[in-house]
């Protein structure tokens, strides 16, 4: 009796150990796939282990989710995040995202404004509500929340490629252009495949006209993710305002809006596309299903 109840205690053990390591090996897959671009690998991965109650694995799902236009069901991913305590914070940023893709600004600053009172080193919280500002027509001297990235950041609370990317962003939307395009270079010092550094620093080279320092850094973000959909976008625009060419612009943007047929930047650079070339009704469809996505985007009302 004793030899048999031994046994059967060390084989739970040995399920229980496999079930872990399983619910380990499927996360960090899942988050290898979505850095790479391949989000229905990623997708199902996080979904053979989501149901654990693991914070990363419902995090990474909704991250997936929305990467390829799921808004309903990242939706009801963060809303589960929201119901653990240790998950409230990552809930909050998930859904206020959502929010931002759909243009529902004013609910992004109202949500996200309750989680940087209660969690004040929240930096992409902070610059959520940065970018919900902008959106909504506010000033660039009115980002408070922006603002105190740098205070933050003089206290030591801002490290890493991440936390850096953050600052060099907040340090962008406040017209410190200098400083951001510094901090990004620091950024991707910790960290050279940091996606979000790229992409974040090629919208400042784009804002200030370079476009030939934008292409390198989306060269740089679709080497890691070839699939990136705003990436992808981003660098259409390139392809058309610096050459004009129209099949490579137009080849990146069916590939965009593969991976996501709701990618708001797509569906306009698509449709200024057929503008140009002066295939103006298919070019309504597109600004239409843009607007579908978010009604307040105002670059697809001035192309109307």
């Amino acid at each position: 009796m004793i030899g048999r109840y031994f046994n059967w205690a060390v084989l739970t053990a040995l399920l229980s150990f496999s079930t872990l390591v399983f619910g380990q090996t499927a996360l960090e897959d899942g988050y290898a796939k979505l850095r790479r671009g391949d989000y229905s690998g990623a997708i199902a991965a996080f979904e053979a282990v989501a149901e654990s109650g693991k914070i990363a694995d419902r995090k990474g799902l909704a991250q997936a989710l929305i990467a390829t236009g799921q808004l309903e069901k990242a939706g009801v991913q963060a809303q589960k995040l929201s119901k653990q305590k240790a998950g409230k914070s990552a809930s909050q940023v998930l859904l206020a995202r959502i929010d931002f893709i759909r243009g529902k600004y004013r609910a992004v600053i109202k949500r996200l404004k309750k989680e940087v009172r209660v969690n004040p080193a929240n930096l992409e919280a902070r610059i959520l509500i940065s970018e919900a500002k902008l959106a909504s027509g506010a000033h660039s001297d009115s980002l408070q929340e922006a603002d105190e990235i740098a205070d933050l950041w003089n206290e030591g609370q801002v490290k890493g490629a991440e936390g850096l990317t953050l600052l060099g962003r907040a340090l962008h939307l406040t017209r410190y252009y200098k400083d951001a395009n510094e901090i990004f270079g620091e950024a991707l010092e910790h960290n050279p495949n940091y996606v979000p550094a790229h992409l974040y620093w090629a919208r400042l080279f784009l804002e200030k006209y370079d476009e030939q320092q934008a292409g390198q850094s989306l060269d740089r973000v679709l080497k890691v993710n070839p699939n990136h959909p705003y990436a992808l976008a981003l660098t259409a625009k390139i392809d058309m305002s610096s050459d004009n060419d129209v099949v490579k612009a137009l080849a990146r943007i069916k590939k965009a809006l593969a991976v996501n047929p709701r990618c708001v930047p797509a569906l306009r650079i698509h449709a200024h596309i057929l503008i140009q070339t002066e295939q103006l009704t298919a070019a309504l469809k597109l600004l239409d299903q843009a607007l579908a996505v978010n009604p307040n985007d105002s670059i697809s009302q001035t192309f109307q």
